[in-house]
């Protein structure tokens, strides 16, 4: 597959801590060479990583974090009776590589050529849509780190493609990342609401400085669309915030795709808006609710934002959290 850096049992073995207590997870990880053999494994996810592209009238920034260097702390969790590494295949991520070279053309003309910017944004869309293609169709769940929070519908319309129906979609961010505009020139942006895609939407733990009046608007006259803001959960204890969390997902009445945007966790990102925001603890929780739950995929995006060390630490715990199913 073009753009795509397979992960393989070598790769993975060196970021593994030598010790004689336990078996590590990255030790039994399932690893593929081909999308082909994707189907004829057990495991029941698969994780691979992508890209964020940020562009500017000036510049491009480009943060591609070693995807492995991310799954370092998973891959070193103990497997267990709680952790099944026979469960997950650890796929790869996108190869910035090839793209980066363009990339980087670019940087002597931007404003004159958008549509070759347009196009590099198109071709990480068409990955992701070719391997979450492969990987519902195989019966597994994709997991997918990194990323905008608009490559979510790469996997929405994959799955869409599959089952002939419009997905269900919960958001967990502080920011309200559609635009519900219906200028004819804002229907072109990635971040535009398809009302063909997505059937049902919650967005939950909006920061209130961050969402504008017509988007407030134009959920609450939608019975299709609802929104559960952070200050509502302040003063609630986490047994009363998973309460909230549990009868927003109900509102969606069905499967649904999962996106976490780590920038609502509290202390986590650089940005200004993480120094108020749900604790670990609280994001763990409401992991446990979702796992019961019939998921069709999970996009852990916003790390692009996240304090260098921290983020395996979190993404550990996030994702085996989600897999785990001792209860």
């Amino acid at each position: 597959m073009d753009n795509f850096k397979f992960s393989n049992a070598s790769g993975l073995s060196k970021y593994l801590k030598v010790n004689e207590d336990g078996e590590k997870f990255g030790k039994a990880i399932i690893t593929v060479s081909d999308l082909n053999q994707i189907e004829s494994q057990d495991a029941k996810y698969v994780i691979f990583g992508i890209p964020t592209i940020h562009h500017t009238k000036s510049s491009f920034k480009v943060n591609s974090r070693n995807f492995e260097i991310l799954l370092q702390k998973l891959l070193n969790t103990k497997n267990n009776q709680f952790n099944r590494a026979n469960e997950v295949i650890v796929l790869g991520e996108i190869d910035m590589e090839p793209l980066q070279i363009e990339l980087n053309e670019q940087n002597q003309n931007l404003e004159s050529d958008r549509k070759k910017i347009n196009e590099i944004h198109e071709k990480i869309d068409s990955i992701i849509y070719e391997l979450a293609t492969v990987i519902f169709d195989s019966g597994k769940v994709p997991i997918m780190l990194g990323g905008h929070i608009n490559n979510s519908l790469s996997i929405g319309k994959a799955i869409k493609s599959s089952t002939k129906k419009s997905i269900n979609l919960f958001d967990l961010s502080p920011n309200m990342n559609f635009d519900f505009s219906t200028k004819q020139e804002k229907q072109n942006s990635p971040n535009h609401f398809d009302k063909d895609l997505i059937r049902k939407y919650y967005a939950f733990g909006l920061h209130k400085n961050n969402i504008a009046q017509n988007n407030i608007n134009f959920i609450s006259a939608s019975i299709q669309m609802d929104f559960k803001f952070y200050e509502d959960c302040l003063h609630l204890t986490t047994l009363d915030k998973c309460v909230k969390f549990k009868n927003s997902i109900d509102f969606l009445n069905g499967k649904f795709g999962f996106r976490l945007d780590l920038k609502s966790i509290q202390g986590l990102s650089a940005n200004c808006e993480s120094s108020s925001g749900f604790s670990l603890r609280d994001i763990r929780t409401f992991m446990k609710i979702v796992r019961k739950e019939k998921i069709e995929f999970l996009h852990i995006c916003g790390l692009e934002t996240c304090i260098e060390g921290m983020t395996s630490m979190v993404l550990s715990y996030l994702i085996s959290d989600f897999m785990r199913h001792d209860d």
